[in-house]
């Protein structure tokens, strides 16, 4: 017995990398890593499952199968044990095709609408030898559908293991695009033409199958799925639009747009239907050496874009298959690749380079691909020869890796200006998973903000969900009791400072802001309310009360009712007459309001008929460290140093150059960037008996 190594795909520092689990099994670990003829390759879907060896491969548009894993048909893949299954997540990043609608479809592959005849006057040797390979490699005939079954029923009979792996298959309610790539049994040749078709129209008659319905996993999907302006988008739970990824709905796939979020017409996918045989002598060759660490570069134990490994034999100077050394290590990436998008990429790189055979666009066939890399394989082999090491290879694939979309910032739709995703321009979300179960949580909850700190909204006078959790930082479980006790903890630190620091209780707080309150858990401030309510009483006198103020940074509009109902210890913004005060005196005279609106707009009218009405609890400011001065600085960098930043991320040279333009501006009567009148306007603030003032310095 050995261990089974399972590998899941994960996004780590721009490399897409497969986290090994293992668990012991009857089978050997050199099958499950693509040791063995025909190297197992990561389609660009969310399941993939290795299984017992066939010839042909599928995949679904919008996918890559790489060009040495062999692939069978969905049937085949609900017979495999579980123990030959290896799954991994990986977001669909290209555009999948409609599904099959009749039994004479063909099998989804990655290849595209074939690309029209090249002039014949142009069409070079190097192309030639292409299409010899792929008609070598590529013979497929048929046969009967009996013999087909009678094979199968022959090579693995059903196990109770079978029937059990069945049934977690059929009940799995995930988004997810299902491929069956393959892996050759040790030292076993090619199968037999006749073979091939067999597998072949199998394949194609399963894909023709209608897939299962799940009531309760479309329900969930067409829950999320909105229409905006005409056009449909998956909008999550936080209320964000969900982009770059797939989900089957009824037995078709939804893809929505990389850029827009929105879902894309079927019509308009680019990657044609069929299958193509990579069973051949280049995929058995370049298939791993081995699983230490001198046969393969890692990081860390994962693989990555950047990875080489030793493969079983090299092509010694393009020509002759040589077996190779422990110091014959090739670039993962020259034999396989995470979609398709990223192959044809490599292949126009590499003719950029001088080593290619030809340019290619998304319409090509598969087969023509995968006779191409084999081209470029050939002419690496050969320079090798020539330069006598690696080195060269080494700068060029690290230069094509920071190239490509799936390692670098683009995948990450990365946004500027207004539209950044905060901060730190996106964040990471821990979820459950069965691969992981012994660091699963039930309190990842996300947006229980006070507009929604059950699951469900209370508030609608805004009506969004609140902030973005992860305003601050990466996933902060704000939900879990643990978290939770832990800021209570810090509560009362920095209430006794002085007592627990210094032994001094003059030097005490005597009350907090708290910061980013629609970002969080809103227990979090039913907490620290109970905790002035017990420890200072806050909620049995006024004279206490004013002892220890405390505000909160609450910009929904929803908050001040919330604090209202839960009866809050501490105030929340009058965000109403802050931006009156704003446009009646500090903006350019251009667009000043007047000023009716400190009067009536504001949580407490002060109109001569309502000013005696019900009062609620807040306090008032114009400006503060981020609002209109953080956001002014973001505006003079954009604007006058730096156009390709949102201001809010920026060199210590950018902001001097702002902070010059930021004090000249505020020195001048008629101002650009800065505000008017703030004297004017901190008067009117004092002069308010229903809101608390606080004035920034800075």
């Amino acid at each position: 017995m050995e261990k089974k190594i399972h590998y899941k795909m994960h996004k780590v520092k721009k490399n897409w990398v497969a986290i090994a689990l293992t668990t012991l099994a009857l089978i050997v670990a050199p099958k499950v890593l693509g040791l063995e003829p025909g190297v197992v390759h990561a389609d660009d879907v969310k399941q993939v499952v290795v299984q017992e060896p066939a010839t042909a491969q599928t995949s679904g548009p919008g996918q890559q199968t790489p060009a040495q894993a062999n692939v069978a048909s969905e049937k085949e893949a609900e017979k495999a044990t579980p123990a030959d299954k290896v799954t991994g997540d990986v977001a669909a990043s290209e555009k999948p095709a409609k599904p099959a609608e009749n039994t004479e479809a063909t099998v989804q592959t990655n290849a595209q609408e074939p690309a029209k005849p090249a002039d014949t006057k142009e069409a070079s040797t190097e192309k030639a030898a292409v299409a010899e390979e792929v008609k070598a490699a590529n013979a497929i005939t048929e046969t009967p559908k009996t013999e087909v079954a009678e094979q199968n029923k022959q090579a693995r009979p059903t196990t109770a293991q079978d029937q059990e792996g069945d049934k977690r298959e059929k009940s799995a309610v995930e988004d997810k695009i299902v491929a069956n790539p393959k892996v050759a049994k040790k030292d076993r040749l090619p199968e037999p033409a006749q073979k091939q078709g067999a597998v072949a129209e199998r394949m194609v008659a399963d894909q023709a199958q209608p897939a299962p319905v799940n009531a309760d996993h479309d329900d969930d999907v067409l829950s999320h799925i909105k229409t905006i302006d005409g056009k449909n988008y998956y909008v999550q739970d936080d209320g964000t639009v969900k982009k770059n990824f797939a989900v089957e709905l009824n037995g078709r796939i939804l893809y929505f747009d990389a850029e827009t979020g929105a879902l894309v017409d079927s019509n308009e996918y680019q990657f044609q239907q069929g299958t193509s045989s990579l069973n051949n002598e280049f995929s058995q060759k370049n298939a791993f050496y081995g699983t230490t660490d001198k046969d393969i570069e890692t990081v860390d134990g994962y693989l990555t874009a950047d990875s080489w490994y030793r493969p079983k034999f090299i092509l010694k100077d393009g020509k002759t298959w040589t077996a190779s050394t422990e110091t014959d290590l090739r670039p993962l990436l020259m034999a396989w690749w995470p979609d398709k998008r990223t192959q044809i990429n490599y292949l126009n790189y590499m003719n950029q380079q001088g080593l290619g055979a030809g340019a290619f666009e998304n319409k090509v066939e598969q087969a023509l691909l995968t006779g191409a890399s084999q081209q470029v394989q050939r002419k690496i082999e050969e320079k090798i020869g020539k330069e006598g090491d690696t080195k060269w290879l080494r700068t060029l694939m690290g230069a094509f890796v920071k190239t490509q979309p799936n390692w670098n910032i683009k995948s990450e739709s990365e946004t500027t200006g207004t539209k950044k995703d905060h901060l730190q321009g996106g964040a990471l979300l821990y979820t459950n998973n069965e691969k992981s179960s012994h660091a699963d949580s039930k309190f990842r909850l996300l947006n229980r903000t006070p507009t929604s700190q059950t699951g469900k909204p209370k508030y609608f006078i805004d009506k969004s969900n609140g902030g973005y959790e992860f305003l601050l930082a990466n996933d902060f479980d704000n939900s879990n009791p643990a978290v939770q006790a832990e800021q209570l903890n810090w509560l009362h630190f920095m209430m006794n400072f002085g007592s627990i620091v210094a032994n001094d209780p003059t030097a005490n707080f005597d009350g907090v802001r708290v910061d980013a309150v629609d970002n969080v858990n809103a227990d979090l401030l039913q907490i620290a309310s109970d905790y002035f309510k017990s420890r200072y009483k806050v909620g049995e006198s006024e004279e206490e009360a004013i002892k220890h103020l405390s505000i909160l940074e609450a910009w929904s509009d929803n908050d001040p009712d919330y604090n209202k109902d839960t009866k809050g210890a501490q105030l929340a913004i009058d965000n109403k007459l802050r931006l009156s005060l704003l446009y009646s005196f500090m903006r350019n005279l251009s667009i000043r309001s007047g000023v009716e609106p400190t009067i009536t707009n504001s949580l407490n009218d002060r109109s001569s008929e309502k000013k005696n009405g019900e009062r609620m609890a807040n306090y008032i400011f114009v400006r503060a460290h981020d609002s209109e001065v953080q956001t002014v600085i973001a505006d003079i960098i954009r604007e006058n140093i730096n156009p390709n930043t949102d201001g809010l991320t920026f060199t210590m040279d950018e902001l001097k150059q702002a902070f010059k333009i930021y004090n000249e501006d505020m020195r001048k009567a008629d101002k650009k960037y800065t505000q008017f009148n703030i004297p004017t306007a901190h008067a009117l603030m004092l002069s308010n008996k229903d809101s608390i003032t606080r004035v920034y310095y800075g």
